[in-house]
């Protein structure tokens, strides 16, 4: 069967947490006071022959149809892969023993205590605070104060859900490894060779790493993680999804054109 396409780490993280972190940001807008809508300036009539008859319209629009086609074909694809992660990522916690302690999640205070045991494996607090903070980040960006009391209880919100991301990273490492799915060292060296490009090489890398306290061993044990759970979600998927399945018609392609106007 052939491959559905590359999927990493990051697809789980976006199912668990992109769409919470997008909705809680604009609800937090919402109370926010409105700007003054700027007054419009008024139009003048146009002249007949500078609108467009009918049929042009519609050419045009079959016309940006067929441009997105391919890039509507991959959002399904996408969705579907996602649907399906999603019911595995299920299945695998409700198989699981999975314990959350939500006195230290309601607590910064020790990082090294369990935020949650999976299969008795710990997730430590420093893990949670680490993605939390990441995650932080985009509403900087957005221009969130960090010191605001908004800020703190977004924080306090988006805390579960990354416990969450991390007890599901650790459900599929565990699950690949049941099955001896693991990352060959060739692998890791390609990817590896490929940061040494990206920084200019070895010494360069290096420093940037100490910046972020890391050394060369924790950047190939985190290629080693992620090439592992893309290994193990292409097998997953390659096996539970139909190619069939990921062949749209025109009509679903043009649902989802619709939508996106």
């Amino acid at each position: 069967m052939e491959g559905t396409g590359i999927i990493s780490i990051h697809t789980i993280q976006r199912i668990v947490l992109s769409v919470f972190i997008t909705l809680l940001f604009l609800a937090s807008c919402a109370t926010a006071p409105a700007e003054p809508e700027a007054e419009m300036p008024e139009v003048p009539e146009a002249a007949a022959f500078d609108l467009p008859d009918e049929p042009l319209q519609l050419d045009e629009e079959l016309d940006s149809f067929e441009e997105e086609r391919e890039r509507l074909t991959q959002i399904l694809i996408q969705q579907k892969q996602d649907q399906v992660l999603a019911a595995h990522l299920a299945e695998l916690q409700e198989a699981a023993e999975v314990e959350v302690f939500d006195q230290v999640l309601a607590s910064s205070d020790d990082e090294e205590a369990a935020a949650a045991v999976v299969n008795g494996i710990e997730i430590p607090l420093l893990d949670v605070l680490l993605l939390e903070e990441q995650e932080m980040q985009q509403f900087y960006q957005m221009g969130l104060n960090p010191q605001s009391e908004e800020a703190r209880g977004i924080r306090m919100q988006i805390r579960p859900y990354a416990v969450e991301h991390l007890i599901s990273i650790l459900l599929i490492e565990q699950r690949a490894a049941e099955l001896d799915i693991s990352a060959s060292q060739e692998q890791i060296d390609e990817v590896y060779d490929m940061y040494l490009q990206q920084f200019g090489g070895e010494l360069i890398l290096e420093s940037q790493l100490q910046q972020a306290d890391m050394t060369i061993d924790d950047l190939k044990h985190e290629i080693f993680r992620e090439l592992t759970i893309q290994l193990y979600l292409e097998d997953y998927l390659n096996a539970n999804i139909d190619p069939q399945d990921l062949v749209f018609s025109d009509e679903q392609l043009r649902e989802l054109y619709d939508q996106m106007q």
